[in-house]
């Protein structure tokens, strides 16, 4: 007898000799709890107090009824799907027996299919998909904590499905079908730019273009009143191109001067510059366009032709010019394999201007400061940051000071206060915003939802990065958007959408190989090996892991060596290699001075330690961390760690919260910087 699971409207139960079953209203708040934790071990405690939310705890044998009858629902195979296991239950459901994963497959046969040029097959699929959908998803338990997360992301792959079914109607030239289905999105979601950008296309060509720019003014009023901000840069683009075409005026081609490059291609315009002699003036231009070329994924290009000018110079007479040119080309190489040097020579460079920054030499200041906040480093990052915030102020330059703000808000959410790195970053986004600086506006969003992961917050996170990957592909800025790729992938992964997390993760990655980026390339292949050892397929996970911590070892970069090793310490089955990379992590942490890097450390030892106490105190300890934080840790995001914490509860008994409380005390302890701290000492 085959049973699904139906999840998008109502939730019940489709089995096939009885149809659709809607259960109880416990029973129903256990399976909507159940599958937004599906295949996952959830504690019978937490179990009752989200279905019995609100009123008296009820007694086990309450529970182990409600579960019993729940079984019976399930037909034959009740008790073997629904299991009692190391004090909770898990729902098993395989792959295609919740209408969700039909919805979400669709989604990807469509995408493969629009990218195909088969549109009218790609609407279609989805349309069938879109059937499925009885109503708000996980209802009537959408907005419970047990399932706010999971319910946020199918509606939002409820959304993506309708917006590529109108994209896929426009795409097959049928521009009525498009235009009411663009109708119906922006009437109820005005704020989502892909559903108002298929119907002002569709209004476009169909001549309509008074009423595509009707829709775009309903859509900037809309964002204006909820959140401030101008419609996305997709929209802004489309609709200037609609008015030019109103205006009747055709776009102007600038045509080079006689023997000169084109103006479009300004490492083009640098290298002409040098063949016909004027290498000081390709310099100054060089460094004048360095900022834009570390947005454009042009990093490694513009550093090598920085250098080769610098070499080409006759007599260096300007050595002003030559350490700006020196400074950025070591700014521009502060992401590759010799990072730790080239952002000593950077600072080495800036220092040498003390007294003289001009603008450009304060964004250089600036970029070098986020790289050291990123690879854990926040003494030369807050020096930096204060002498560029000195001349950035002395120009009265607004845009400087709002993106020195904003990497000040980075170190800040890095060091535990996210709730100044929130508010800091606000000001600096409505900075941005004010001067219509999309490169500013994507740093802001993406550091955001990096605070909204941090908190938990994982639907909020998944937009602000979703936001910030449009900004990037549209500006196409490589660099950024593989990067908002990858930690979109990682929010996805942490709240449960394991298969959107894996395929974000993975553009990532190539998009990393595409724009030579090293550094995008290491943070996607440690998410994937999260989402490969969420899914049990540890090998893979520590081979994704291995190869990630290579690169921070050679990079030096003490965040990411903390972090990559305490996750692959928990993969290896090499006892001595996994105190070894306990021992690193933890070092790495302390030095990052970040204590959420630092309680992930001693996480890690307590999932291989040896003894109870010691897991008792090692998970104390982090426990600590994280609440003097404020961000303690969320509930399930660490599995492992929560088996190894309930083995040596089971152990110890009352003694635990003894060890437990006693290591919070000496959460920060350790008798060197390479040693994890003896907090089970004389206990």
């Amino acid at each position: 007898m085959t049973v699904r699971f139906l999840v998008l409207g109502p939730v019940a139960l489709l089995r096939g000799d009885r149809g659709e079953v809607l259960p109880g209203r416990r029973e129903q708040a256990l399976l909507a709890a159940l599958l937004a934790h599906r295949n996952a071990v959830v504690p019978a405690e937490r179990l009752a107090s989200w279905a019995w939310a609100g009123e008296t705890s009820p007694s086990r044998n309450a529970l182990q009824a409600r579960i019993s009858r729940l079984r019976a629902l399930l037909g034959p195979s009740g008790a073997a799907r629904l299991e009692y296991r190391a004090g909770g239950y898990r729902l098993l459901a395989a792959q295609g027996e919740v209408d969700a994963d039909r919805l979400h497959a669709a989604l990807d046969e469509a995408r493969l299919l629009l990218t195909g040029g088969r549109p009218a097959e790609a609407g279609r699929v989805l349309a069938a998909a879109l059937a499925l959908c009885r109503g708000t998803p996980y209802a009537p338990y959408g907005e419970a904590p047990f399932a706010t997360t999971a319910a946020a992301a199918l509606d939002e792959q409820v959304c993506a499905a309708r917006e590529l079914r109108a994209r896929a109607a426009l795409e097959a030239g049928q521009l009525q079908h498009a235009i009411a289905l663009g109708t119906q999105l922006v009437r109820e979601r005005p704020q989502r730019p892909d559903g108002a950008h298929v119907l002002m296309c569709a209004l476009h060509r169909a001549e309509r273009r008074s009423e595509a720019l009707a829709v775009y003014d309903t859509v900037r009023r809309a964002l204006a009143r909820e959140t401030g901000l101008e419609p996305a840069p997709e929209l802004r683009t489309l609709q200037r191109q609609i008015l030019r075409e109103e205006r009747e005026r055709a776009a102007a081609t600038t045509l080079p001067g006689p023997g000169g490059p084109l103006g479009g291609d300004p490492l083009g315009t640098v290298r002409w510059l040098a063949a016909e002699g004027e290498v000081d003036a390709a310099l100054r231009l060089g460094v004048r366009c360095a900022w834009g070329w570390s947005l454009t994924g042009e990093r490694e290009q513009a550093r090598a032709l920085l250098h080769e000018l610098l070499v080409l110079r006759p007599r260096p007479g300007d050595r002003a010019l030559d350490l700006r040119a020196r400074a950025w080309a070591a700014a521009l190489g502060a992401h590759g394999p010799e990072e730790h040097t080239a952002l000593r020579q950077a600072r080495d460079a800036l220092a040498a201007l003390a007294g003289t920054w001009t603008v450009s030499d304060a964004v250089a200041a600036v970029l070098v400061a986020e790289r050291h906040h990123e690879r854990g480093e926040p003494a030369p990052a807050r020096r930096l940051l204060a002498d560029a915030t000195h001349a950035l102020g002395a120009h009265h330059d607004e845009w400087g000071l709002a993106l020195t703000r904003l990497v000040r808000a980075r170190g800040l959410l890095l060091t535990g206060a996210c709730d100044d790195a929130e508010r800091t970053a606000a000001g600096a986004l409505r900075c941005f915003h004010a001067l219509s600086d999309p490169a500013g506006e994507l740093a802001g969003l993406d550091l955001l939802g990096y605070a909204s992961e941090v908190r938990g917050q994982y639907d909020h996170a998944a937009r602000h990065h979703l936001t910030a990957v449009r900004y990037a592909e549209q500006a196409g800025w490589p660099h950024a958007h593989g990067m908002q790729l990858a930690r979109l992938g990682n929010v996805l992964h942490l709240a449960g959408d394991q298969q959107g997390g894996r395929t974000r993760l993975r553009q990532a990655l190539a998009q990393g190989r595409r724009s030579g980026s090293a550094f995008v390339e290491a943070f996607a292949r440690n998410g994937l090996a999260l989402v490969a050892a969420r899914a049990g397929q540890h090998m893979r996970a520590a081979q994704a892991h291995r190869s990630a911590l290579r690169w921070y070892r050679d990079t030096r970069s003490h965040s990411g060596v903390a972090f990559t090793a305490a996750a692959l310490s928990r993969l290896t089955p090499d006892e001595a290699e996994a105190a070894a990379l306990c021992r690193e992590a933890y070092a790495a942490a302390v030095t990052t001075a970040d204590p959420r890097s630092v309680a992930y450390a001693l996480e890690s030892a307590a999932v291989r330690a040896a003894s109870p106490a010691e897991v008792a105190a090692l998970h104390g300890a982090a426990a600590a961390l994280r609440e003097r934080a404020g961000r303690p840790l969320p509930a399930g995001e660490q599995p492992d760690l929560d088996r190894a914490v309930r083995r040596a509860r089971q152990v110890l008994g009352p003694a635990f919260a003894r060890y437990r409380d006693a290591a919070a005390t000496a959460a920060d302890g350790g008798t060197g910087p390479g040693e994890l701290p003896a907090l089970t000492a004389g206990s």
